[in-house]
């Protein structure tokens, strides 16, 4: 086995009495060496590496892609001992390492298409730097060609390529769809390099995430035996926390987690730890990809316990900007939003930059989630929802308003108020949106919802 890169010892600590939660670490190295909290995804992983399928996994901001994406290099590379006491430790895996190039697309900037393209050569002239790899040639699909080519003559095996974040140069522009589909273009040519190196037996694994799924990108239309893992049953919990993480996370924090939240009165006096689960799973569960499996926003369950503070942890970080200007109008209208229409699985193939289905943004980037899956005629269809209390934090107001009040015209006016307070972070002018409706909108079915709308005020947006 080729030694590591790093000149760290590959040693795994598990001796601390409460493991550390990292919020955020992508360094699967970096945890593992630590002793740090992690959520074994190596099952999952297993699957993937077995076989020489391409891979796509679409899933929201925040829920684990880049850490799953870094274990998985670890995996290819031949990384064992990190992963002692882990599931593919005991599996019957060979443990061949493979030169393996990962790219983080989330690091490809620019205010226009050329600043994409000089942000995108600089992330591959810093690959090739780690790789020893010296690229003389442009643009940065040659150049990706180049490093493939270079690391595959170098070690003689088929070279993995994993990819973070594909869509993070296109949904950043979102706002501007010229510009954006501009840059799906010269991304087309960049991805379709992977094609031609797969065809000549040079690239092995291929492992693509992000958010969103543009039909017309080289890796879906190119790379034709192309598996999508994102509504796959069998992959549904390989991103976000189990019920079996949840307990693994509390083995060594629960006493002191209750003993704080009761002292902060997130929790009531006398609160067990089957309160302490219950909060949690309201609040942070419910996300699913299969209408079965459900799991947990791992940011969110990361965040509270790290802080022990129940909040809307997930919505103040991982709201993309894009959500916020072009999701906006949509969810303005609390009817929509009461009524959410059902979408078929090829609406989720988005073939019109311009023209995204709002409820197939809003199920991309973590707003809704799987309720059911069905079938009607030869379609698979699903039906959506939103997941849990940290969500309808931010759309409970819009779908409650009309069945609250009797003056519609206002309480459109509320809901907009407020929605437009959410989607810029505005807190106070949450409180105020509320205190409003409080003052203003009283209805004789309100009195059985204002404890609701007190928790709200009081926990959600401190």
């Amino acid at each position: 086995m080729e030694k590591n890169d790093s000149t760290d010892p590959l040693v795994v600590k598990n001796d601390q009495a409460v493991r550390r939660l990292r919020l955020g670490a992508t360094d699967f190295a970096d945890i593992r060496q630590n002793g740090d909290f992690y959520a074994d995804k190596t099952q999952f992983l297993y699957e993937i590496v077995i076989r020489s399928d391409p891979f796509f996994l679409s899933r929201p901001r925040r829920f684990g892609k880049s850490l799953l994406v870094n274990t998985l290099a670890c995996i290819l590379e031949g990384k064992r001992e990190l992963f002692k006491g882990l599931w593919i430790d005991q599996s019957d895996y060979d443990w061949t390492p493979y030169p393996v190039i990962r790219l983080n697309m989330n690091e490809v900037k620019g205010a226009d298409l050329a600043g994409v393209k000089q942000s995108l050569t600089l992330l591959m002239e810093e690959v090739a730097w780690r790789k020893k790899v010296k690229l003389d040639v442009v643009p940065p699909a040659n150049m990706l060609k180049r490093l493939i080519m270079s690391l595959n003559e170098a070690h003689k095996k088929k070279v993995a390529v994993l990819i973070d974040e594909y869509d993070s140069p296109i949904v950043a522009h979102l706002n501007d769809p010229p510009l954006a589909e501009e840059i799906r273009v010269e991304l087309k040519d960049f991805y379709e390099t992977l094609k031609s190196n797969s065809d000549s037996n040079i690239v092995g694994h291929i492992f693509i995430t992000g958010v969103s799924r543009f039909a017309q990108l080289s890796i879906f239309s190119a790379l034709n035996n192309l598996k999508d893992l994102t509504f796959n049953r069998k992959y549904a919990a390989i991103c976000g926390f189990t019920a079996a993480d949840l307990e693994d996370l509390l083995s060594d924090r629960e006493e002191r987690t209750l003993e704080i939240l009761i002292k902060e009165g997130c929790l009531p006096p006398g609160s067990d730890g089957r309160d302490l689960r219950k909060t949690i799973r309201n609040w942070y569960d419910g996300y699913t990809w299969d209408g079965e499996t459900r799991v947990y926003n791992p940011w969110s369950v990361l965040s509270a316990l790290d802080d022990a503070e129940i909040d809307c942890y997930w919505y103040q970080s991982g709201t993309p900007n894009f959500l916020r200007q072009l999701g906006a109008e949509v969810v303005k209208d609390p009817a929509w939003i009461n009524n959410i229409p059902n979408i078929q699985k090829k609406d989720t193939n988005i073939s019109d930059i311009a023209k995204i289905p709002p409820e197939v943004l809003l199920l991309q980037t973590g707003y809704l989630t799987i309720k059911d899956t069905f079938y009607d005629g030869q379609s698979r269809k699903f039906s959506l929802e939103v997941p849990n209390l940290e969500i309808k934090a931010a759309l409970w107001p819009l779908a409650q308003a009309m069945d609250l009040v009797d003056d519609k015209g206002a309480a459109q006016k509320w809901a907009e108020k407020t929605l437009d307070c959410l989607l810029k972070l505005d807190a106070l002018g949450v409180e105020e949106a509320f205190s409003f409706y409080l003052n203003q909108f009283k209805h004789p079915s309100f009195k059985t919802n204002e404890s609701q709308y007190q928790i709200f005020l009081e926990t959600a947006f401190r």
